[in-house]
């Protein structure tokens, strides 16, 4: 038997439902495989709900989310996060490696394990073991003209490319979560090298990786029976698992009645994700208020349109199952403001705003422009994590 430590390290759920898929593909390839999992809520939650093996050392992992600067602002500066983050990444990196050297792991894999790549380049002789690090952006882009932002989003960028160039001292292989045509072309910064020159030099892609078979979800009738919806127009609103967003879910909510007077039957299903309590969202009559949605992907299969931030898994999964949607990116997030606004405009996907440009009124004119709207994304290529699991059993 063969034993992987797998660490999911995003403070989201993005990154966790497509680890799960991962973990999945490789139990096929390797049935004797025993998988254990270090996390921080709330993909923690997730695991077990997944009834997967998250050990007891993950209670305490530095918890990202509580570093959010305002979860109630509509705005994630990623390098201050990030900054933030730094100073309690020595910590979980300690913890994981007091881990594997109890478990005594055949190999190690880290979704934006951030911890032990700083880790490793400050201390390379703390790399004991056979490791695996996943990303599904390369690259960091300042957002404002801060010189402290600049200085830090340059020495990040100096150092993720020296991580790829080392040889196997930070990681033995690194994965990339999507497709070449997803790195900018452009430069990393002043005296840096090329994006997209040192992605294809650097990393594996394995594609982009979804949690379920998109053909599964042809039949929207059936899908709604099943979650116990009818058939009237149905716009689903989803702000993902972080701290972040629920000014969106109101924004939203008061867009509603502006779209409804040219829709008189639109129903609303705003899904709160596991961070927020739906008891405190404050709803008009239509508005559907839920909690936590294990297997979010099938709201989305069901409804007419979806509205949301610009998280890549979510985005991904709706392109999967051809949904027209309405997106806001966090403003200062430069993921989501360009990594996955790159992947949107290749496929012609998604109506982009702005939050702190938006008003109800703008809002509900959108929703009913593209509520049901036909749309195809031929050029869009997922999978359930098999590209990813042929790498990681090689290695096993």
């Amino acid at each position: 038997m063969k034993r992987v430590l797998y660490i999911s390290g995003s403070v989201g759920l993005g990154h966790v439902t497509r680890d799960v898929a991962i973990a999945k593909s490789l139990r096929k390839l390797k049935p004797d495989v025993q998988i254990e999992w270090l996390s921080e809520d709330p993909a923690t939650s997730y695991l077990k709900n997944e009834k997967e093996m998250v050990l007891p050392e993950a209670s305490k992992m530095v918890h990202g989310n509580r570093l959010v600067p305002d979860p109630e602002v509509y705005d994630l500066n990623v390098m201050r996060w990030m900054a933030k983050l730094r100073k309690g990444m020595s910590s979980n990196a300690d913890e994981i490696l007091q881990t594997v050297q109890k478990g005594r792991y055949d190999l190690v894999v880290g979704d934006e394990t951030f911890d032990l790549t700083f880790e490793f380049w400050d201390h390379p002789s703390k790399k004991t073991f056979t490791f695996v690090m996943m990303y599904d952006c390369f690259g960091v882009d300042q957002m404002n003209n801060n010189p402290k932002d600049m200085f830090f989003t340059w020495y990040i960028n100096r150092l993720w490319d020296k991580f790829l160039t080392s040889n196997g001292k930070v990681a033995d292989r690194f994965l990339f979560v999507g497709e070449p045509d997803d790195i900018q072309d452009k430069s990393l910064g002043l005296f840096l090298p090329n994006r997209k020159a040192a992605a294809d030099k650097g990393f594996d892609f394995v594609g982009n990786v979804i949690r379920f078979d998109p053909k599964q979800f042809n039949d929207r009738k059936e899908i709604r029976k099943k979650l116990g919806y009818d058939d009237k127009p149905m716009v689903l609103v989803t702000k993902g698992g972080t701290n972040v967003g629920q000014s969106l879910l109101d924004l939203c909510i008061s867009a509603y009645p502006f779209a409804k007077k040219k829709v008189p039957d639109l129903k609303m299903v705003i899904v709160c994700g596991p961070s927020i309590d739906p008891s405190t969202i404050k709803a008009t009559e239509g508005v559907d208020v839920r909690g936590f949605e294990p297997k979010l992907y099938e709201h989305i299969a069901a409804c007419d349109l979806v509205i949301t931030q610009g998280g890549h898994t979510t985005i991904n999964e709706i392109m999967a199952l051809s949904k027209p949607f309405i997106v806001f990116p966090l403003e200062h997030h430069f993921d989501q403001m360009e990594t996955v606004k790159i992947r949107c405009d290749e496929q012609g996907a998604g109506v982009k705003m702005r939050f702190y440009q938006t008003t109800p009124e703008m809002l509900g004119e959108s929703i009913v422009e593209n509520l049901g709207k036909n749309v195809t994304y031929p050029d869009f290529k997922c999978n359930t994590g098999e590209r990813a699991a042929e790498i990681l059993s090689s290695m096993l």
